[in-house]
């Protein structure tokens, strides 16, 4: 189930994306989360060192990963960086400069866009900032001691 995982991530939702390659990657993560996971099986009871169960474990996680991912390719409608879309070749800021959000809920991943938050490019306004201090001065300075423990012998 891990290299389907891998290898549909890598061929649908790689850095060349389609809506249609990423619409059938996301209906296959969803099969696969509805039918291949609840049969999952762990032969090994024990939980130390159970590679069995640390790979079970595994593909719920990168289920989870992979239909963020793919929900979030697909939501973002243009390309960006390294990240291109067949459909959608150019760059959008004007509605793409924003960040996607993506959580976990029943019916899947959901992705939700917000603007960014952009910053004042001036320097904060602080209050007057003392000199430095000037040579042999000990303003400023900080002095430090090492001193070594003799052991009685």
């Amino acid at each position: 189930v891990r290299s389907q995982i891998q290898a549909l991530m890598w061929n649908q939702v790689g850095l060349v994306r389609s809506a249609q390659g990423l619409t059938e990657a996301l209906a296959t993560l969803r099969a696969l989360r509805q039918e291949v996971v609840p049969r999952l099986a762990v032969t090994r009871p024990v939980r130390v060192l159970n590679r069995e169960w640390l790979e079970a474990i595994e593909v719920e996680n990168m289920l989870d990963v992979a239909e963020a991912m793919g929900g979030a390719a697909l939501a973002r409608t243009e390309t960006r960086s390294a990240h291109f879309r067949r459909d959608f070749p150019a760059r959008n800021d004007d509605d793409w400069l924003a960040n996607l959000y993506c959580w976990r809920e029943a019916g899947g991943a959901h992705v939700e866009k917000r603007a960014l938050r952009t910053l004042d490019p001036s320097p904060p306004r602080t209050a007057e900032r003392p000199s430095p201090p000037t040579a042999g001065t000990s303003r400023g300075a900080t002095s430090c001691r090492i001193s070594r423990r003799r052991s009685k012998s």
